[in-house]
């Protein structure tokens, strides 16, 4: 039996365990920000080194290398480009240049964005680092010399609508087919723009079931994903109760099945399996309604 000062001591091994635990994770390299930032920044991941990913990442943005551990640099480019905790960030500031020079919201990576943006004002791309870049398009684009901005939440179980860009069927699709989709109508939060149209996300296949005799429907069940607002942050989405009932009130049914014994008839269950089910589609183009999981802070376009 544990006495007091055992109890002591036991109190004392288990809060030096969850320091270590917490010290050890913080030592470690967060390589999964540097493959977030390669995607947004060059459309893929890399394989090299984590330090000459690193260096080809501090070129790109500052053209020079950064002071600090590799831990440090990490996480600096990754707050630079993705961090919104602070103040708005790369991805927020060059989605609103672009949403002030075009109304509308380009699905590419920043670097083609910004030579687009700045072929499309100066006539031809500048030279220099992406924050030298962006820092100058941006003050000659807006009066106060910055993109207007303001904190905003998106709230749980806010609606949203996309459009599928795949043709969707329990009698050719397969468990685990990728569905690209994008959002149908931009999504304000108190007049602030948060999620553009056009914002495309992935949504997965989970399971198919065709239909059969006995009037067995087709089925086919969606896993969401998410898809990412104007700044950056990661939007978790599903298909809950309210997307289903705006879904069914807009005639949007989608997963709906009939009971195969409500077309059996007075002749009963040896003629009704010969009657088969309906196959279930979701055409290419198909407007439904999803809905948000969690409570989202995002920095949101501030129209002046």
């Amino acid at each position: 039996m544990f006495n007091r000062k055992h109890l002591i001591v036991f109190f004392i091994i288990i809060s030096l365990f969850n320091f270590t635990v917490l010290t050890a994770t913080a030592q470690v390299v967060p390589v999964n920000k540097l493959s977030a930032v390669e995607i947004m920044i060059y459309g893929n991941k890399s394989d090299e080194s984590i330090l000459k990913r690193i260096e080809k990442l501090e070129n790109t943005l500052y053209k020079q290398e950064q002071d600090g551990s590799l831990i440090e640099r990490t996480n600096n480019i990754y707050n630079y480009v993705l961090g919104n905790k602070e103040k708005p960030s790369l991805v927020f500031n060059l989605n609103g240049l672009e949403w002030s020079l075009t109304t509308n919201i380009t699905q590419d990576t920043a670097i083609n964005k910004l030579n687009s943006l700045e072929k499309m004002v100066f006539g031809e791309k500048k030279e220099g680092s992406l924050k030298e870049r962006i820092n100058y398009l941006t003050e000659i684009t807006f009066s106060k010399e910055k993109v207007p901005s303001e904190r905003a939440t998106i709230p749980k179980n806010k609606l949203i609508k996309i459009k599928t860009f795949d043709k969707i069927s329990s009698v050719s699709s397969k468990s685990g087919d990728k569905v690209r989709f994008e959002v149908s109508e931009n999504v304000y939060i108190d007049s602030k723009l948060v999620i553009p149209a056009g914002s495309t996300g992935i949504l997965k296949v989970s399971n198919v079931e065709k239909s059969g005799n006995l009037g067995k429907e087709g089925k086919i069940n969606l896993e969401f994903t998410s898809l990412m607002a104007l700044d950056g942050s990661e939007i978790i989405i599903d298909l809950d109760e309210e997307a289903q009932m705006m879904n069914r009130s807009q005639q949007l049914a989608l997963g709906a099945s009939i009971l195969g014994a409500a077309v059996l008839g007075p002749v009963g269950l040896i003629a009704g399996y010969f009657v088969k089910g309906n196959e279930e589609v979701l055409p290419k183009g198909s407007e439904i309604y999803v809905q948000t999981v969690n409570n989202n802070p995002v920095y949101g376009f501030k129209f002046e």
